[in-house]
């Protein structure tokens, strides 16, 4: 049987209970107090995003330990858990960066460089219009940091009448060049560049699994999208906007490995 153990971080009472009910088990920890009980592998597999989540809110720390003398205990030691804080977050923005504007061959003059306060790391938007007669469009080739304020170059191709999307997520943009774009009409095509719904993360990762628990409003949601890489730290991201980003809600994502990088 699972031995858990829970420090209380708060000034009030810390309680934990299976949600089901079906197991019976339930743990009240004193303001300040540290208290271990055993429960079934069952009763853990309930309580532990309950666990995660107080945790990630920085309410409790929590071990579980393996019964030596039982075989089907496994459940692996839970100080791989890292938070990340994504602040909150902004409705995306297609024209954020930069207003439509005449397509050109240099560097546009951006609008913006940073993301507004309480934004993490934000995936790039590009929107093309097409005026008269459409244009050879090429490739833009985007320049910023990244969550680690290193900076990092994104070459995106441009669709007709479409947006597209960076894979990489920008803490800022400094640069946005279009490469290869040749007017074919008596007046260019337009562009327009702003931020999409992917939230960058701090760390890099191997595997989808890795995001253990994301929360919006402190309520669970599911991403409808994950992207990982375990070398490029701006290539990290996750999709919460089922949960309708407002400026207001609160995003927090628990990551769950062995070794960050």
């Amino acid at each position: 049987m699972p031995k858990l153990t829970i420090e209380n971080l708060t000034g009030g009472d810390f309680v934990i209970q299976d949600p089901t009910g079906l197991y019976g088990f339930t743990m009240d920890v004193d303001p300040g107090d540290t208290e271990a009980a055993v429960l079934s592998l069952e009763a853990f597999a309930e309580i532990e995003p309950l666990l995660v989540g107080a945790a990630t809110a920085g309410k409790i720390t929590w071990t579980v330990e393996d019964d030596p003398d039982v075989q089907a205990d496994s459940i692996r030691p839970l100080n791989d858990l890292y938070g990340n804080d994504l602040g909150a977050p902004d409705l995306a923005d297609a024209d954020y960066f930069l207003n439509i504007v005449n397509m050109q061959a240099t560097a546009y003059t951006l609008d913006e460089t940073e993301l507004a306060a309480d934004n993490p790391p934000r995936n790039v938007t590009l929107t093309h219009a097409i005026v008269d007669t459409e244009d050879t469009l090429g490739d833009a080739v985007l320049t910023g940091t990244d969550f680690d304020d290193e900076v990092i170059t994104e070459t995106v191709a441009l669709v007709a009448s479409s947006e597209v999307t960076s894979t990489k997520a920008f803490k800022t943009l400094t640069s946005v060049v279009t490469a290869g774009w040749v007017q074919a009409g008596a007046s260019p095509d337009t562009i327009t560049v702003g931020f999409g719904t992917l939230l960058g993360l701090a760390q890099k990762l191997s595997a989808t699994r890795e995001v253990f628990l994301a929360t919006v409003d402190g309520v669970a949601v599911k991403p409808s999208a994950i992207a990982v890489n375990a070398t490029v730290v701006s290539k990290n991201t996750v999709d919460l906007s089922g949960a309708t980003y407002d400026s207001a809600k609160l995003v927090n994502v628990a990551i769950r490995r062995t070794a960050i990088t």
